[in-house]
């Protein structure tokens, strides 16, 4: 198949027929991955905007923070003196009611005074504490989403490193040589040595993390759990063929990167991978990492690769197995947060439905949206 009808049948899967909210974030990231071979140099422009609008926004919401902490250290500061001046008084204040050396009323009021001003300034404390934590974890999240740009950029630059050294002879037809090497490179050694090796033996890795008290999951309820982004990374180990890895955690698709060192050409090479992907339901109570898109060096690799996808449909790429945190009656539902996931043993009077149903629907809450209105109840074949 002539490479350019190739590459535009991948991007199109990817972006029209591939499941999941696709015509979301990774959309705009398509702006300097998909088509970046056409039009490197607005691709790195893209790339460039997004850089500034998002250091703009960290750098408001730094300021916000600074001004926020201000107004309540100043706060504090006014409130502390009359904190203590009511610990002493309400104690004097006592001693004069039983000694009946002051008017009761008197010193009655002047205690209830003290006590609602004391007051005020807990609700203005709590205020300010709410707020300075809510642009805390804007800053978070911001930071996050950075740190994701910046695993594009480098997919981007060693894409634009790949560009600047094509041989000369090919020099009319740069982007051909680009993804001739690359799927060369892919098809040789990433694949086998590195991304299905890691990916089918980090489930084998995290699922026994899942439960304890030191464990990978967070108790959110009796019944529910959540793992945070950075608490999910603190636990990944790097292979033997890929370095520095690391998830990062959105509502509507969760990516990786790494840097993939294996052998190609007879020498060890480096490659940044970028993968799109998102948490589908495999089983009653399993998980996988079910993927979108994959980059490697910036370009698009073929998901629907069959020694990629074979792992895949075994239920066995990242595959995260909740069975022991779960009854025989319940069903495991997983919903995706900006910066974390959430997992839940969802309660459904032990209704069977077939194994396509139970795939897609990840959530407790869409189990029940789907109960209501009428869903089919079959045998889990």
């Amino acid at each position: 198949m002539n490479w350019r009808v190739r590459m535009i049948l991948i991007a199109w899967v990817m972006c029209c027929v591939a499941p999941s909210a696709s015509a979301q974030e990774p959309g705009s990231f398509f702006r300097f991955l998909v088509p970046a071979l056409d039009d490197p140099v607005g691709a790195a422009k893209f790339l460039k905007e997004q850089f500034a609008s998002l250091d703009k926004q960290l750098g408001r919401v730094n300021r916000e923070l600074v001004q926020q902490q201000a107004a309540y250290q100043a706060r504090l500061d006014e409130a502390i003196p009359r904190l203590r001046f009511y610990e002493i008084y309400s104690g004097s204040a006592i001693g004069a009611l039983w000694t009946k050396a002051q008017d009761p009323v008197g010193v009655i009021a002047s205690m209830e005074l003290l006590e609602r001003v004391g007051k005020e300034d807990l609700a203005a404390l709590t205020w300010l504490e709410t707020v300075k934590g809510d642009l805390q974890d804007k800053e978070a999240s911001l930071r996050r989403y950075r740190a994701l740009l910046e695993a594009f950029q480098r997919g981007v630059e060693a894409r634009q490193n790949l560009l600047a050294n094509v041989p000369a002879e090919w020099h009319t037809r740069k982007d051909e040589f680009v993804i001739t090497s690359i799927n060369d490179s892919w098809n040789d050694s990433v694949r086998d040595l590195a991304i299905v090796p890691y990916f089918t033996g980090l489930g084998g890795h995290l699922s026994p993390q899942l439960g304890g008290e030191q464990g990978l999951l967070t108790e959110a309820s009796p019944s529910s759990w959540t793992v945070s982004e950075d608490h999910l990374n603190s636990v990944l180990e790097e292979s033997k063929f890929i370095r520095a890895p690391r998830f990062y955690v959105r509502a509507d698709h969760i990516y990786f990167s790494a840097r993939a060192e294996v052998p190609t050409g007879g020498r060890l090479n480096s490659y940044q991978v970028v993968i799109v992907g998102w948490l589908n339901r495999v089983a009653r109570s399993a998980v996988q990492y079910s993927l979108e898109a994959v980059y490697l060096d910036g370009v698009p690799i073929d998901v629907y690769d069959p020694l990629l996808r074979t792992p895949m449909i075994l239920g066995q790429f990242l595959r995260l197995d909740f069975s022991p945190l779960l009854s025989s009656e319940q069903k495991l539902g997983v919903e995706q947060h900006n910066g974390y996931l959430y997992f839940e043993a969802c309660e459904e009077n032990n209704v069977l439905v077939s194994v396509q149903e139970l795939k897609s629907l990840s959530s407790c809450s869409t189990w029940r949206s789907f109960r209501q209105g009428g869903g089919t109840r079959r045998e889990v074949s």
